[in-house]
């Protein structure tokens, strides 16, 4: 079963009349496009109910904008207390944060960092 195609930029880009461009200009760096095309993007975005593809983004961008940590385990609360504080703080700045532990050193932090790179988490 195929599942229909989510819209991309160059849909919401031919519905606002803009070029593609401007339509990553205006998801990128709003500041950077007059405000009445900035509305004319983003309207034509919520029509379309568009997503950001995020994997488009990171090539392009040659970022992930996610940062990993590895943590020796959950059960201690003061973990869960920095990890929230963390999260907030890097979400504020449009980062994510993916988390793992060494399930009490059963597993090294080498091979836990190793599987953050992999997934793109770190440089």
């Amino acid at each position: 079963m195929n599942k229909p195609r989510r819209a991309g930029v160059r849909e919401v880009a031919q519905l606002a009349g803009v070029s593609v461009a401007t339509v990553s200009r205006v998801l990128n760096n709003p500041e950077k496009v007059m405000k009445k095309t900035a509305d004319k993007v983003l309207a034509a975005a919520e029509t379309l109910d568009f997503l950001p593809n995020n994997a488009a983004r990171v090539l392009s961008q040659h970022q992930s904008r996610t940062l990993g940590i590895v943590i020796p385990t959950f059960e201690n609360p003061i973990y869960a207390k920095f990890i929230d504080a963390l999260e907030g703080a890097l979400a504020r700045a449009h980062y994510s944060l993916l988390v793992t532990t060494t399930q009490k050193g059963r597993v090294t932090e080498f091979d836990k960092v190793r599987e953050l790179v992999n997934m793109g988490g770190m440089p």
